[in-house]
């Protein structure tokens, strides 16, 4: 089997940054298979929930995990205790959502930033941002769209995680985003830190309170937003408009109606007709 970062950056293209965090964990510019022993996958989980949310760390655990599982039949590794190690217990977790006048509020602050010559980095991580705002897409499928995918007002494409086709209406911003896409990847690490930037600019900033890395916090929005807050604000949006949740999920290529469940954010300032006659009767 080739060396450790050739084979894992190989099997996991997506995840090519793990390699970084471990390098960074353990504190060396490359890491051999030798490397990955008991003490340095520790220091690997501790660097983790440090760096990142406790349920982002177990999701990369178990990206680290699988594929030592799967090398272990070619490779003697320095422990076997690698499966206990990086087992992370995910915990609940609450996440917000944009609404659509703060999405639009992000869009003018883009299309104000286009105007200037300089700050490359804040314009294309914005521009797949803005993408997956109106049209849901994962970014690996994002990656991969252009205005190719865009017939007859409709989006269409196949999942690259869930291998369904899916078929979304054409929003009147994408096609200009498609032409201003930029095929430089960025870590998730920058990717998130330029959203609550961008976000603290445009004045999202209400308090928020919700049990968040493992405890009841209240923060400013913006500091709770991340890249991947742009599926979540996609379908909560759709759902406030009352769009079916079946419909929802087709547009995000997901495999189930739960998935699509956990990603909508119910606005818990809103409260319904419905649900008032109930509670002032």
């Amino acid at each position: 089997m080739e060396k450790f970062e050739f084979e894992f950056k190989r099997r996991y293209p997506n995840h090519a940054f793990l390699v970084n965090y471990l390098q960074a964990a353990i504190g060396k510019e490359e890491i051999s298979w030798c490397d990955l022993t008991s003490s340095n996958l520790t220091d690997f989980v501790d660097y983790l929930k440090k760096s990142v949310c406790p349920n982002t760390a177990s999701t990369y655990c178990a990206i680290v995990k699988s594929f030592l599982n799967l090398a272990s039949d070619e490779i003697d590794l320095p422990t076997l205790k690698f499966a206990k190690i990086l087992s992370v217990r995910k915990v609940p977790q609450q996440n917000i959502a944009l609404t659509e006048e703060e999405v639009k509020r992000i869009d003018e602050y883009y299309q104000k930033l286009l105007k200037q010559e300089k700050r490359k980095v804040e314009k294309d991580v914005l521009t797949n941002f803005l993408i997956e705002c109106y049209c849901g897409s994962r970014g690996v499928d994002v990656d991969n769209m252009s205005v190719k995918n865009i017939c007859d007002g409709r989006i269409t494409y196949v999942s690259q995680k869930t291998h369904i086709l899916t078929v979304v209406p054409e929003h009147y911003r994408i096609k200009d985003l498609f032409k201003r896409k930029s095929k430089k990847e960025y870590s998730r690490m920058t990717k998130n830190r330029i959203i609550k930037e961008v976000c603290r600019k445009c004045g999202i900033d209400e308090l928020v309170t919700l049990y968040y890395h493992g405890a009841m916090v209240t923060k400013k929005k913006y500091e709770l937003c991340a890249f991947h807050t742009a599926r979540r604000s996609f379908s909560s949006i759709l759902a406030a408009k009352g769009v079916p949740v079946p419909e929802i999920s087709q547009y995000m290529g997901h495999s189930s109606l739960s998935m699509t469940e956990r990603y909508i954010k119910v606005d818990q300032k809103r409260v319904s007709p419905e649900a008032l006659s109930f509670f002032n009767s």
